[in-house]
């Protein structure tokens, strides 16, 4: 069963890309490419900052700043940031291909860290847990989509840092939502959390399909 959780974001990138049919799909699959790259790069960073830095810690706003460096700030923050200024390629294309790198930096990471800090009987880990991931990508689906329709011509950096936002307070309450379960709150507490990341990537993609 857990071999699952290394095909889980694969099979989530396929149907992504079934989505896709007016996208390059050889240029999507090369940045996911360049996504699982990047993601291999920022395992080994995020170990070595992880032998460094403690990781047990009876502090909450301790722990959810380690969560929020090792699982958002260099895996994906990092990764994308690095992907974005080192490729070459026209500025809308290297934001369009932030969704697909975020899929191959996931399918890196959320197996490393389901084994190595999740892998526990308990139904928010074991399956709320990585829906909240791809809840996450899809989100980023959505509002950079939205970005680039309603640019069609030369691109903001303003608007689209703004555009990030939103992504980047899903991910944070994703690493609120893990702080609270690893401190044991009540489970009301993390599931709310949960359910709206959860709730709203549904929503937008249902609303994505009805344009």
């Amino acid at each position: 069963m857990y071999l699952l959780f290394f095909l889980l974001v694969p099979a989530s990138f396929i149907y992504y890309e079934a989505g896709c049919r007016d996208r390059d799909t050889i240029a999507n699959i090369l940045a996911l490419f360049s996504g699982l790259a990047a993601g291999l790069v920022m395992l080994l960073l995020d170990s070595i900052v992880l032998s460094i830095i403690p990781m047990d810690s009876s502090s909450f706003w301790l722990k959810f700043t380690v969560i929020l460096l090792s699982e958002t700030c260099i895996p994906y923050i990092g990764g994308i940031a690095i992907l974005f200024f080192v490729l070459d390629a026209p500025i809308k294309q290297r934001i369009s291909n932030i969704r697909p790198q975020l899929f191959g930096i996931a399918s890196i990471f959320l197996p490393y860290m389901f084994f190595s800090k999740y892998n526990f009987p308990d139904t928010w880990a074991v399956l709320l847990y990585p829906m909240m991931i791809l809840s996450v990508l899809f989100l980023a689906d959505f509002f950079i989509g939205r970005f680039l329709s309603s640019h069609p011509g030369s691109v903001d950096n303003l608007d689209f840092v703004i555009s990030l936002i939103p992504i980047v307070v899903a991910m944070i309450l994703s690493d609120a939502a893990k702080s609270l379960w690893f401190f044991c709150f009540p489970a009301w507490t993390f599931m709310i959390l949960t359910l709206l990341l959860i709730g709203s990537s549904f929503f937008f993609r249902m609303l994505k399909y009805r344009k």
